[in-house]
């Protein structure tokens, strides 16, 4: 009877413990006195780093099977994506998750210049559009801007706008994207584990979007 306590007082002992490690991991990776990391993005570009990726995942994903509701665990799955997503579309969120967040964090995208943004085949290094380049950028505004910005999409853009359209338009059930959050594109708050995960620590856009 005896040892069968001992016994249970150290498994509790030890969960306590585990628990005890686990809390205070979590509350010291982003101390008060803390400062940024070098490589992490702050302020107005988190949030618009955060607003382009999760634009970019709702315009992969049928907007009609997004639940606008709160989520109530601020940490959910790390992969925002669901388990059977057709072919076309796995393709379109692998580039998504390829693309720096820096990159992201300087653009301003809309439906009129995002498939330029998916074309480009590679970002390795510092290779990727600027500003000046990309087709309905800030700056860009009027019926003339836009029908340029329509124009310079070109072939690599119409390409992946049918691999959006065969994805968005096969045998797929509902289920495949149900599991899916969003968050309104125009929304600029910043939760404060974003904060934590991408300004005072470096994530990765996988991390990064399961905050969308």
């Amino acid at each position: 009877m005896l040892r069968h306590l001992v016994d249970r007082f150290l498994a509790l002992t030890c969960l306590m413990l585990a628990a005890a490690i686990l809390v205070a991991a979590d509350t010291q990776r982003c101390d008060g006195d803390e400062r940024p990391h070098p490589r992490g993005l702050c302020g107005q570009r988190l949030a618009q780093a955060h607003s382009n990726l999760c634009f970019l995942l709702r315009e992969v994903y049928h907007r009609e099977h997004y639940h606008r509701e709160k989520r109530s665990d601020p940490r959910p799955e790390p992969r925002h994506q669901p388990a059977h997503l057709q072919p076309a579309a796995k393709e379109l969120v692998e580039k998504i998750y390829s693309i720096p967040l820096d990159v992201l964090a300087e653009l301003d995208l809309s439906k009129d210049n995002w498939h330029v943004l998916l074309a480009k085949k590679s970002w390795a290094g510092d290779n990727y559009f600027g500003a000046d380049d990309f087709p309905g950028n800030m700056a860009a505004s009027g019926p003339e801007k836009r029908r340029r910005s329509h124009h310079r999409v070109g072939v690599f853009g119409r390409r992946i706008a049918r691999l959006l359209q065969e994805a968005e338009s096969g045998t797929g059930s509902q289920a495949d994207v149900s599991d899916v959050r969003s968050v309104s594109r125009t929304k600029r708050t910043v939760s404060s584990n974003m904060v934590c995960d991408c300004c005072y620590n470096r994530c990765s856009p996988e991390e990064l979007a399961t905050y969308c």
